[in-house]
């Protein structure tokens, strides 16, 4: 979900075999917009993988490819940005699919902020009792990570003027 500064956009990505797409609805105008993404031949093989959206990339984790009947240790980021997928260089401590990704951050900090993968199945479809906490930073690179920090900033920034905007109104109207 991405807000402009006026909140009348939203923006849901959807990622599914060798399609992605892009849907935004302008609520100024009641319309819906739509836009064909990339999607990497390499993630196209896996589903049902775990992802997380931070900053401006989603990050997706592990995946079950159904052709080789085969779970994936693989992490793969699409940056929103440069319309892009990448495959981190890092990878999972085991391969896993069917597992439940949640972003969990305190004070909307990068530094502070992590993903936690629940559940899942590995190898033949064996579910498995799976918690792994790791920081959202870790995969991602340092101009996302930098990119991720301006927004925040900026986002403080206009709601700081919003409420100044509020304050010198009421002092307006009391004069």
């Amino acid at each position: 979900n991405n807000n402009n500064n006026n909140n009348n956009n939203n923006e849901m990505l959807l990622f599914c075999r060798n399609t992605g797409l892009s849907i935004r609805y302008d609520a100024q105008i009641q319309t819906f917009h739509y836009r064909y993404l990339p999607m990497s031949s390499e993630v196209a093989l896996f589903h049902t993988y775990a992802y997380a959206y931070a900053g401006d990339v989603l990050l997706c984790f592990g995946g079950w490819d159904s052709i080789s009947k085969l779970s994936t240790d693989a992490v793969f980021k699409y940056s929103i940005k440069d319309n892009a997928w990448s495959k981190c260089k890092i990878s999972l401590p085991s391969t896993l699919s069917s597992t439940a990704g949640v972003l969990v951050t305190q004070d909307e900090q990068p530094h502070q902020t992590y993903v936690h993968l629940i559940g899942g199945t590995k190898v033949k479809e064996v579910d498995v009792s799976w918690h792994l906490r790791t920081k959202a930073i870790q995969w991602m690179s340092l101009e996302e990570i930098q990119r991720w920090e301006q927004s925040r900033f900026n986002k403080m920034k206009i709601e700081q003027e919003k409420r100044n905007n509020k304050k010198n109104k009421k002092k307006k109207q009391k004069q």
